[in-house]
């Protein structure tokens, strides 16, 4: 599924979706642990009917706490206000 739904489908994932549909058809179905049998047409429906978003990231956010992986980010900020008195 995940070869399915990225933005760029390597050459694999061609081959690994034959792979796949060869053997459920094979098998005459894919059996699922709550003992029902799913069809390659169900099967290409349900891979077809998943969707993936992509939300846009603010690019001053923060991924991950501190920051980045590293944990040595900067943040977006403006310079102290040192005229006030507080």
């Amino acid at each position: 599924m995940a070869y399915k739904k990225s933005r760029r489908q390597p050459p694999a994932s061609r081959k690994l979706w034959k792979v796949v549909k060869d053997r459920v058809s094979a098998n005459g179905g894919l059996k699922l642990p709550n003992d029902t049998t799913v069809s390659v047409k169900q099967l290409q429906a349900a891979m077809d009917a998943f969707l993936v978003k992509h939300v846009a990231t603010n690019p001053h956010d923060w991924p991950m706490v501190n920051g980045n992986l590293p944990r040595n980010a900067q943040a977006k900020g403006s310079p102290p206000m040192l005229d006030y008195v507080l």
